[in-house]
């Protein structure tokens, strides 16, 4: 989609690597197991761990505030923050921004 829109509109993607803790303390979905479950953005997306912070860790909360802004500034600017890389970068690199509060900086490029 990046590569053949029209009008070149910027594509920026995550690869989320981090979950809350309840879902690994009330499922026994751990990340070295199981892997990252699908939708496990959505709780941290809608805050969560903000509006619940007694079934979340400070990390779950903070990294929930974390996201909600990266998710508004998306919808009001067009980009996530200023360090965001567009998912195809020069000579069509792909990369693909980490989503975990332990390494926010890390950055897979192909």
């Amino acid at each position: 989609m990046a590569k053949h829109m029209i009008n070149k509109q910027n594509v920026y993607f995550y690869e989320l690597t981090y979950q809350m803790s309840l879902f690994v303390q009330m499922f026994g979905l751990d990340e070295e197991t199981v892997g990252i479950i699908h939708g496990a953005d959505i709780p941290f997306v809608f805050g969560m761990p903000v509006l619940h912070p007694e079934f979340s860790t400070p990390e779950d909360v903070d990294f929930s505030r974390l996201v909600i802004k990266l998710w508004t500034n998306f919808a009001k600017y067009g980009k996530p923050d200023e360090q965001w890389p567009k998912l195809l970068g020069d000579n069509n690199l792909i990369s693909v921004r980490d989503l975990n509060p332990g390494h926010m900086d890390r950055l897979r490029v192909n």
